[in-house]
């Protein structure tokens, strides 16, 4: 087996300037294109370098990943039809990746094919209709909205955190809030786009399976490319949001 760290130097942006931003945040989650290992043409390892640690393998009758790009910079490809899902087949406690009802997670995306439940991220405890999803277009919502749910997949309209359109053309950067006051914030390329009020009061103390590329229980397979995320379990202030959004933007050259 032929293995590999795929490094990516961006111009003007060093990798030590991507731990200045993100590392000193301590994000639970936290993994990208740039540190991945390679089997030939395909991705068996994404190497998370977040506090948990938890690096992410292909899952069971997964797909092959293959390796592509968001404006020159390494992506993962999920493909467009075929199952692909990457997790970490332990367990991650709720408290990890949520701390009092409050997350903060980013992730740079490209999707290829519109419509359908797709879902990047997906969380799913062990109880019973208690997932967490993460950042999907969503047929229910229109082929280019965006939802990111929090809570019960059994009451996701009570879960919704927010909405935002034209997400299918071009790559994305996603940045959700989701504070404990039951208030959250989406924003869209760095740009504020709805701040909101929401329900989903749900405190995670289960365990369950990280994914991406494919949810856990409802299946919607994500169509394209997923070049980076980062998940903090909890509300992140103004400063840091916009300090991340800004590198993340200037890093994949997201205007």
């Amino acid at each position: 087996m032929i293995t590999g760290i795929i490094t990516s130097i961006i111009s003007g942006c060093p990798d030590t300037i991507s731990d200045a931003v993100i590392s000193s945040r301590n994000p639970a989650l936290w993994g990208n294109s740039e540190d991945i290992i390679m089997s030939g043409s395909n991705v068996i390892q994404i190497n998370d370098k977040g506090s948990l640690g938890y690096n992410l393998t292909p899952a069971a009758g997964s797909a092959n990943i293959t390796l592509s790009s968001i404006n020159g910079v390494p992506a993962l490809d999920y493909g467009t039809g075929t199952t692909t899902k990457m997790e970490y087949s332990g367990l991650v406690a709720g408290s990890d990746i949520s701390s009092l009802n409050a997350m903060t997670i980013f992730i740079v995306q490209e999707v290829k094919v519109a419509g359908g439940q797709q879902f990047p991220l997906n969380w799913k405890a062990t109880t019973t209709f208690s997932d967490v999803l993460i950042g999907s277009p969503d047929s229910l919502q229109g082929a280019d909205a965006v939802r990111f749910l929090y809570g019960f997949r059994g009451s996701a309209t009570a879960s919704l955190i927010a909405n935002v359109t034209n997400i299918t053309t071009q790559p994305k950067l996603l940045t959700c809030v989701k504070r404990n006051n039951n208030t959250s914030a989406l924003y869209s390329d760095g740009s504020l786009v709805s701040d909101i009020a929401t329900d989903g009061t749900i405190t995670l103390t289960d365990t369950g399976t990280f994914t991406i590329g494919r949810g856990t229980t409802l299946v919607g397979q994500f169509k394209g490319l997923i070049a980076e995320y980062i998940v903090f379990p909890e509300t992140l202030n103004i400063t840091a949001i916009n300090e991340i959004n800004d590198y993340l933007k200037a890093k994949y050259s997201i205007i």
